[in-house]
């Protein structure tokens, strides 16, 4: 019996061993466990497709809402960026989870607060995060991310899309902890010392908003209207 079909006979009748899914996961990691033909693929897959085109074409006039929004109130400016980009995304060609976009970051400064050598402003990043993968329902997360030291500690450097990691994994991977809250409170997680890996954050506090709640008529209220609520925190 070859490796891939030991593999195969294992999926086929696996019960609940910890051998077998010991077994199934290294063969699987060893590169076993990989292409078996397009046998799944159907006209619902064409609808899935066009459905996750439509979402993303439904995203990025949003975003360039959002920010024409902040240069028409001059409240809210995005943070400085890499050349022709607006949002932050994970992209990754290893890993097939990142071929399609489900969480889209997208970076404020306040102009009020001290424009800096760096480029950067003197005070909080405010984060809107599109997130389509990690609640029930499609969520925006609107928040206020508070750093140590950007007038010291940053560089030159504008934000990168590649930097997604960096303002995306606090707010998930548990490297931050947020004490228990209900659906529409206010969340706060705080850190006993500023995380450099990243960029000294400190604290992350903000709210959940389904995107369904937003509309072209509120969607400064819903987002930069929390900002400044969250700026006086």
């Amino acid at each position: 019996m070859t490796w891939q079909g030991l593999y195969d006979s294992i999926c086929k009748n696996k019960t609940d061993s910890v051998i077998f899914d010991d077994l199934s996961e290294l063969l699987n990691e060893k590169g076993f466990g990989g292409f078996r033909g397009f046998g799944m693929m159907n006209e619902e897959t064409i609808k899935a497709f066009q459905t996750v085109r439509e979402a993303h074409k439904n995203v990025q006039e949003f975003i360039s809402r959002c920010i024409a929004l902040a240069e028409e109130k001059g409240e809210f400016e995005l943070a400085p960026m890499g050349k022709n980009n607006t949002f932050l995304r994970w992209n990754s060609d290893r890993d097939s989870n990142a071929w399609s976009y489900d969480s889209f970051i997208v970076v404020f400064q306040r102009c009020s607060d001290a424009k800096l050598k760096n480029g950067y402003r003197n005070g909080a990043l405010y984060v809107l995060e599109l997130n389509f993968a990690n609640f029930d329902i499609p969520t925006a997360n609107v928040a206020r991310y508070d750093y140590d030291n950007i007038a010291k500690n940053w560089s030159t450097a504008p934000i990168s899309p590649g930097d997604h990691w960096i303002l995306y994994q606090p707010m998930y991977n548990g490297i931050i902890e947020f004490p228990e809250y209900k659906s529409g409170e206010l969340y706060c997680g705080v850190v006993a010392e500023p995380l450099e890996r990243y960029w000294g954050l400190k604290r992350i506090l903000g709210y959940e908003v389904p995107l369904s709640d937003i509309t072209a008529d509120n969607a400064y209220e819903k987002i930069f209207g929390v900002f400044k609520e969250l700026a006086k925190r």
